[in-house]
């Protein structure tokens, strides 16, 4: 692991390169500065082919998480993109891509630094319970024309958060052990492109079946709240119950006060009691 300067910024042709390395396919840009690169790729794509787009931003200025939840970061610091996929299979079967994209940080994380990360169904990623990273898919487009959009935003190497976030958010430069890392941050290169290729990886699994019965299994494994009572808002409803698992597709389980068996596919929130 090399030491980042502080505040280095990304660099397109080096990141370019290392997944032209590893033949991921992906086209990558990196810039400066942009509103939010989820809407940058939804608008690009509804007058033109953006699949396997990348776009990373050092600042995002109307960066966003699911409901709209904003999402901050600081130039030189995290690890902020999108990328336009259109998975050749049945739309029903595109509600997978949120935690595949979860796993895939996951197993990133893993990977790059050892570190053991367990995700929040459907899109949050946590490292000692708290929360590192926040997915945020959409799909745009209709009929043939269907793509989606998938947003990662990675907390690297922020050292303070304000407000609430100080509660429930860490960095991997807080989750690293080590006292060198934390007082010198870590360089965000190597991770985007592990990043990147782990998402090629997942995203097979979208589309096969038995492919993502084993990734499934491993997304049941990082399950963060299986067997926790949890609060949840469905369709502005509240509800609560304990975390039994995923069904086939990835929903989530919950058993219900009245001993029901609940299956929810979407919610608002999603807390622990």
């Amino acid at each position: 692991m090399t030491w980042p300067d502080r505040n280095q910024m990304l660099d397109e042709k080096a990141l370019r390169e290392a997944c032209e390395g590893r033949d991921l396919g992906w086209r990558i840009r990196v810039l400066d500065e942009t509103v939010s690169t989820n809407d940058l790729l939804r608008d690009e794509g509804r007058v033109s082919d953006v699949m396997g787009e990348v776009v990373f931003a050092e600042i995002q200025t109307g960066g966003r998480g699911r409901r709209n939840h904003v999402w901050t970061g600081a130039a030189g610091r995290d690890l902020l993109f999108s990328l336009a996929l259109k998975p050749g299979t049945v739309v029903e079967k595109w509600m997978r891509v949120t935690q595949l994209t979860a796993l895939a940080v996951c197993r990133a994380l893993e990977r790059e630094l050892g570190l053991r990360a367990e995700i929040k169904w459907p899109n949050d990623v946590l490292i000692g319970g708290r929360k590192v990273c926040g997915i945020l898919v959409e799909s745009f487009g209709r009929g043939s024309g269907s793509f989606l959009v998938v947003g990662v935003g990675l907390n690297v190497n922020a050292t303070v958060f304000e407000g609430e976030l100080a509660e429930t958010a860490t960095s991997l430069r807080l989750a690293c052990g080590s006292e060198v890392v934390r007082e010198r941050g870590l360089d965000r290169l190597p991770l985007a492109v592990t990043l990147l290729e782990e998402l090629r990886s997942a995203f097979e699994a979208v589309a096969d079946d038995d492919v993502f019965r084993v990734c499934l299994q491993a997304i049941s494994e990082r399950n963060a709240w299986l067997g926790r009572q949890v609060k949840l808002k469905v369709d502005g409803v509240e509800c609560w119950g304990r975390v039994m698992g995923l069904t086939e597709e990835g929903a989530l389980r919950l058993l219900t006060g009245e001993g029901a068996e609940r299956v929810i596919h979407s919610a608002e929130q999603v807390r622990l009691i």
